[in-house]
């Protein structure tokens, strides 16, 4: 591959139902860019990027990835009976790292997070901002050089919103992490290069708000 580590080729996605939500879109993010993917129908958005995140596969097409990759889900995955810590170490222990290498790898991103105090909780009893900040710690163990997130932010409060989009600028620019984000909710949270609108199946490239 070129200097880009993410790439769609190609890429078709229809919806349940038949409608069509990305038509042979090409597309490629660079290292340690940092890309917003936003449109006007939130459900073909979200296709979009469950195919990019690899949940879906494309009807047709390819993708194509460079680097470890981590993603960050538009709804926190029902793990009731898990404890914090359980959930922040799995995406390491599904990859083979003992517990407790995982738990060094991971125990600085937790107290800078504010999950310390609470990561014994079930995450049952857990707000909706800290399941944000817990998927965010969970994604960042594995110190990914790539970061697909869905739109998880719609569920935040503004100020949330605000919180969440400075923790995850601090560990992308730490670890040099290359971003595509979905979503409008992550609209003047996050600082972003490039902006693409999807509509009617294509992608325009719009200016970034990058304050």
């Amino acid at each position: 591959m070129d200097e880009r580590s993410f790439r769609m080729e190609q890429v078709t996605v229809w919806r349940r139902g038949g409608r069509l939500a990305a038509d042979r879109l090409s597309f490629g993010l660079g290292k340690g860019e940092r890309v917003l993917l936003a449109g006007e129908e939130p459900e073909d958005v979200r296709a979009l990027f469950e195919t990019a995140a690899g949940l879906e596969k494309p009807q047709e097409g390819r993708i194509l990835v460079e680097g470890r990759k981590a993603f960050l889900p538009e709804q926190f995955p029902y793990l009731a009976s898990l404890r914090a810590v359980e959930y922040l170490l799995l995406p390491q222990l599904v990859q083979g790292i003992p517990r407790a290498r995982a738990w060094e790898n991971v125990r600085e991103l937790v107290k800078e997070s504010g999950l310390w105090e609470i990561r014994t909780n079930r995450v049952s009893f857990l707000t909706e901002y800290e399941k944000s900040l817990l998927m965010i710690a969970a994604a960042f163990s594995i110190y990914p050089e790539i970061l697909i997130a869905g739109n998880f932010m719609y569920t935040l409060t503004a100020g949330e919103r605000k919180a969440a989009g400075k923790l995850l600028e601090q560990w992308t620019m730490r670890f040099g992490t290359a971003v595509l984000a979905f979503g409008n909710a992550w609209n003047g949270n996050f600082p972003f290069q490039r902006k693409l609108v999807l509509w009617e199946g294509r992608l325009r490239e719009i200016a970034a708000d990058l304050m």
